[in-house]
């Protein structure tokens, strides 16, 4: 097979020895865009494909004879036809040190939506280790990430369009394009089970149940996960024939205690994976070379961090939980919610439970403590034990938590009707939360599992220093920031004049700062304007 790039369309040429039918495919990033039937004459055939049909970006054609045995695979490079127009325009050619920057940004064409465009900016310092990247978000999504090995100069590819730069494209595309294809596993009727399971509702918690004396797997056992929080973490999960669990909490933010507990689990031991993968990038590092011609741009660097470290630290290590966290709890809204700052203060959970809480009914048998929830449907105490959770925590021995200070809680949710979570079926749910949630608040069962766990990572807030009054302005704190703005964040309306201010750091000498505009949305369409 062979391919001519013309000016609108892809010229293929097809030599065979005989004369067969085959089928030929042409997909981008696994999905399907035409496929065509040719019959080989005298040993050859030739059609066109129209770059019209074809996305932006890689696209691979695959030619199989009637057995469906790939017989030869080429890939394609399109230019995309349609790049966004971002303008970047400052109020002012220059700026003294500390004053504020106005950015004005604009799309005057290449819109992927007519109506709006999503943008993150940076503004950094241009110096001998911090430059501008050979590789950018257009440019990795429509050519790098389909071929082998570093791309040198990846933006030549797309601002030439001579027939040297097509022939440069087309050697690319025929070395490190090419790859040793294998169609054995798409063509099968075996469905593959992905590697990683994608996170769509919050992050995958997964481990193993195991009998304590033997160490073999323990199916069909229920456990109980949970993360102290004054958001209600708990889930579920119920282990196969090999003894994984597994089990989604959504919400699970930062480095918390993770506690993995089972219903009569004396014999029982719990596992948990570690939350990161052990496989790194095999990409090799780039060579660190001194900058001899600044000589000290590093001693500049260094001394700027030191400043850093001393005089912000507290604010460059500042976290917040995302601003779309939904902290109502599994159960949505509970039936009953007392607020126990609302009503006198007792000295034991006996008394509080007795004196508000009419809808649980508080028994002793045997000097050990049950409680029973009413229906509020029939009117009638469940037969079972409710799920009762401390900070989001089962806790099943109600004699021992009846210890615990009634002073450390503010509030109580009760669930009047049975609740189905998984596998599990409860009689009424019990949620306790305390003003401190902390491992002292509970009792444990021997076999119960506690690691330290680290969840999602929460949101870093970019610091920025503030100087609008004149002390902060004649402030004698230093300033040598590397890096003076991050917005992930920037949404345009149509053509609209959206603008982003910074303040510029003190700078030692000539600074030279670099905004940089990436563009993005879910189309897929992807462009980096400098």
């Amino acid at each position: 097979m062979q391919v001519t790039d013309k000016e609108s369309s892809f010229n293929i040429q097809l030599r065979s020895r005989g004369n067969d039918k085959l089928y030929v495919l042409v997909h981008s990033k696994g999905i399907p865009q035409s496929s065509k039937v040719v019959d080989i004459r005298n040993g050859k055939v030739d059609w066109v494909i129209e770059k019209s049909s074809l996305p932006g970006g890689v696209s691979t054609i695959t030619v199989f004879n009637q057995n469906a045995v790939p017989l030869c695979e080429r890939i394609v490079f399109k230019r995309p036809s349609v790049l966004m127009d971002l303008k970047i325009e400052t109020d002012q050619p220059s700026y003294p040190t500390r004053k504020k920057v106005d950015i004005s940004i604009s799309a005057d064409s290449g819109l992927p939506f007519q109506d709006s465009a999503s943008l993150s900016m940076t503004v950094f310092k241009l110096d001998s280790l911090q430059h501008l990247p050979d590789l950018n978000i257009a440019s990795y999504l429509l050519l790098g990430s389909e071929i082998k090995g570093q791309l040198e100069n990846p933006g030549y590819y797309f601002s030439a369009n001579d027939d040297r730069s097509k022939q440069a494209l087309d050697l690319l595309l025929l070395t490190q394009g090419w790859r040793r294809f294998n169609w054995d596993i798409v063509l099968s009727a075996k469905r593959r089970s992905p590697e990683f399971v994608p996170e769509l509702q919050g992050h995958i918690i997964t481990g193993k149940v195991l009998h304590k004396g033997t160490r073999a797997a323990a199916p069909a056992t229920t456990a109980f996960i949970a993360a102290p929080s004054p958001i209600t973490l708990f889930k579920t999960a119920l282990s196969d024939k090999d003894g994984y669990i597994k089990a989604d909490i959504n919400n699970f933010f930062g480095s918390n205690y993770l506690i993995v507990q089972a219903q009569d689990a004396a014999n029982l031991a719990f596992t948990i994976d570690e939350p990161f993968s052990k496989n790194y990038t095999k990409a090799p590092f780039r060579e660190f070379l001194n900058p001899l011609k600044y000589a000290t741009t590093i001693l500049d660097q260094h001394i700027g961090m030191q400043v850093q470290n001393i005089y912000n630290i507290e604010s460059l290590q500042r976290s917040v939980l995302p601003a779309f966290i939904d902290s109502s709890a599994f159960y949505g809204n509970a039936d009953y919610n007392y607020n126990l700052e609302k009503y006198t203060r007792f000295t034991t959970l006996e008394e509080v439970m007795r004196e508000f809480v009419s809808i649980v009914d508080v028994r002793m048998k045997n000097k050990q403590v049950h409680l029973h929830v009413i229906n509020s449907q029939k009117k009638e105490y469940f037969p079972n034990a409710p799920l009762n959770l401390l900070d989001g925590v089962p806790v099943f021995n109600f004699t021992r938590f009846f210890d615990l200070d009634p002073l450390k809680v503010y509030s109580l949710d009760v669930v009047a009707q049975q609740y189905i979570l998984g596998n599990s079926v409860f009689d009424g749910i019990l949620n306790w939360k305390t003003y401190k949630p902390a491992l002292t608040n509970y009792d444990f069962a021997e076999s119960t599992l506690i690691i330290n766990y680290e969840g999602l990572q929460l949101h870093r807030e970019f610091y920025t220093p503030i100087y609008e009054t004149n002390d902060q302005f004649e402030s004698h704190l230093p300033d040598f920031r590397n890096v003076l703005q991050w917005e992930p964040g920037i949404f345009l309306n149509g053509k609209l004049l959206l603008k982003v201010i910074f303040i510029l750091p003190i700078c030692r000498g000539d600074t030279l700062w670099w905004y940089r505009a990436f563009f993005g949305r879910s189309s897929g369409r992807w462009n980096n304007i400098l």
